[in-house]
């Protein structure tokens, strides 16, 4: 099939979508599938404020009714899926020497990733966090105390998931929060708030849930990292693949699909 997928985040950003997009992609050509990626960068833009590496693209008014008169429609929600064979359990020292437990966070060091949430709490052991955005400095210098590591690439993070004791999911935005699949598949429990994410995601076996963070997380450290192993292997990329291309070639399954999902 000759597949097109337009979305606002594709390389070089670094983020869930983009990885899960460049994953998917991977998929679809192991499979002989023709791929074009429609981004921002084939359109005049403007930075994001705050954010120069991102770009808004503008489009004339009425652009949007070409899609439309494309009669898209049967719209459905698709999984997304984690490398099991990267991020997998074992022994790590990338963490040696901190006090434990772990708590250990991933992601953009943005507002919307509600940080200080987690940053805030009176934890015991440590806190890691690791990534970079727009609050670094401002993190760093109002929480000392927490181990900032920077951005780290996205192939050498699974020693890091590994080494924590828990993983701390404070957001109540994110969409799906893939850096939860990635900790689960290296054995490493969740704590996040009852957002719509985790909700959708996590089942008690596996991941901790509640309004006071604090207890989500004491709660996760007690929880079997064979078990959240396990639970991450459901989420495979090949099985996600399979999936989007039953959707794309079944307007049956597209039905059954959608039902599903009401």
């Amino acid at each position: 099939m000759k597949i097109a997928i337009v979305t606002d985040a594709w390389r070089p950003q670094i983020n869930g979508v983009a990885t899960t997009l460049s994953r998917l992609v991977g998929v679809l050509q192991d499979r002989a599938h023709q791929v074009l990626m429609v981004t921002p960068d084939r359109f005049f833009g403007i930075p994001v404020p705050c954010e120069p590496g991102m770009r808004l693209a503008l489009c004339p008014p009425g652009r949007m009714r070409q899609i439309r008169r494309c009669g898209v429609r049967d719209v459905v929600i698709w999984g997304r899926g984690v490398d099991t064979e990267l991020f997998c359990p074992g022994r790590s020292d990338a963490l040696a020497g901190l006090p434990r437990p772990i708590h250990l966070s991933v992601g953009r060091l943005a507002p919307e990733k509600n940080l200080e949430a987690f940053l805030d709490l009176p934890l015991p052991g440590s806190k890691v966090v690791i990534g970079d955005g727009p609050r670094a400095r401002r993190l760093r210098e109002r929480y000392p105390e927490v181990r900032f590591l920077g951005p780290i690439a996205h192939e050498l993070l699974p020693p890091f998931y590994r080494a924590a004791d828990v993983f701390v999911f404070p957001s109540r935005t994110d969409t799906f929060g893939l850096v939860m699949l990635e900790a689960l598949a290296c054995g490493t429990p969740v704590a996040a708030f009852p957002a719509d994410a985790p909700m959708a995601l996590l089942d008690r076996t596996v991941g901790a849930i509640d309004e006071d963070l604090r207890e989500a997380c004491s709660r996760a450290v007690e929880l079997n990292r064979l078990t959240a192993r396990a639970y991450a292997e459901r989420f495979t990329w090949d099985a996600v693949g399979e999936r989007f291309l039953s959707l794309l070639a079944s307007p049956a399954a597209v039905r059954t699909h959608r039902e599903r999902f009401r």
